[in-house]
């Protein structure tokens, strides 16, 4: 019984935005902003169509990101920041060993002994 009641209340929700973008053609020769034509759904507030993931609506897009291949939405933009910031520990890391690295570098032998074989010290 409440599957019914849900789905009923879910399909009147849709007819009634169909209706309202209905209207708001014959009055202004245009579907309102928020309206998809595709799915016949109101889109959230600053949602966009991503071409690179096959046309879905992503809801409040920021970017569609290279490195992760995802477009960046309300979804996953906390997993985006947690993943740029350990992208700057470890580049902060990598830089720290090799600058500790190059100042053990004694400039009478060449560099890639130094580095395998470092001065021992006391």
């Amino acid at each position: 019984v409440c599957v019914c009641v849900c789905v009923r209340v879910c399909v009147q929700w849709d007819l009634q935005g169909i209706s309202a973008a209905l209207q708001h053609v014959m009055e202004y020769g245009a579907p309102p902003p928020d309206f998809d034509d595709v799915s016949m759904l109101r889109r959230p507030l600053r949602s966009k169509l991503c071409r690179e993931s096959g046309g879905v609506c992503i809801a409040r897009f920021d970017h569609f990101c290279i490195w992760i291949n995802r477009p960046i939405g309300a979804g996953n933009h906390l997993l985006f920041l947690f993943f740029v910031g350990l992208q700057v520990l470890s580049i902060s890391l990598f830089l720290c060993v090799a600058i500790s690295v190059l100042r053990t570098y004694d400039s009478d032998m060449p560099f890639w002994i130094s580095v395998l074989y470092p001065p021992r010290s006391g």
